[in-house]
């Protein structure tokens, strides 16, 4: 995280004082870790958040707004990119089902607790950065760089696995159980006995 990518996340919220308190838990996170601040872009309604040009990398979006509703707009910038990392950030739980469905990453209530928030930022960084990862793999055809996030499965046969491919294995496992994590509704460090479970 040395701010070699322009990361930017967005705040959409028809609350001036949730987007206020947002920028400012947002920049003291990044900065108690000495890291760059990302570009923080504010919206107070769907219509000109989804009219928005620039990248969506993570969103924090409310559903109870006038205008367009955040079930409406996450839906949508879902079906733009499939990678944007949302969370849902309202008092009504009553919309968490639908919010589902678009697959959002986490739920936070309001008023937003600053130290859940960290945790999972946390979270949603670690998603972010395993997303641009590349791995070299080599094939008869010659050597192919791929994103983690498109890895499924990797399967060797009759060769020596190192020490780099086993760091690669790992990041392509750890992406995969973050994106389970998301899907499941679980922890991600809970995949793996959940898996488990399953199987047995």
């Amino acid at each position: 995280m040395n701010g070699e990518y322009n990361m930017r996340i967005l705040i959409c919220d028809d609350d001036l004082l949730i987007i206020e308190k947002l920028q400012k838990y947002l920049k003291s996170y990044f900065s108690h870790l000495h890291l760059r601040c990302p570009e923080i872009a504010c919206f107070s309604d769907g219509e000109s958040l989804l009219a928005d040009p620039g990248d969506k990398d993570i969103l924090f979006l409310d559903i109870e707004m006038s205008g367009l509703d955040g079930i409406y707009v996450g839906t949508e910038l879902k079906k733009r990119n499939r990678n944007i990392i949302i969370f849902i950030i309202t008092s009504y739980s009553e919309y968490l089902d639908e919010a589902m469905r678009f697959h959002v990453f986490r739920y936070l209530s309001k008023p937003i607790d600053r130290q859940r928030l960290f945790r999972n930022l946390k979270d949603a960084l670690d998603l972010y950065h395993s997303r641009l990862m590349k791995v070299p793999i080599e094939t008869r055809q010659g050597v192919h760089v791929l994103p983690v996030s498109s890895i499924i499965m990797v399967e060797a046969q009759g060769k020596k696995v190192t020490a780099g491919d086993e760091r690669y294995f790992k990041l392509a496992e750890e992406h995969l159980y973050g994106e389970l994590a998301i899907a499941l509704g679980i922890e991600k460090d809970k995949v793996s006995s959940y898996i488990e479970k399953r199987i047995a």
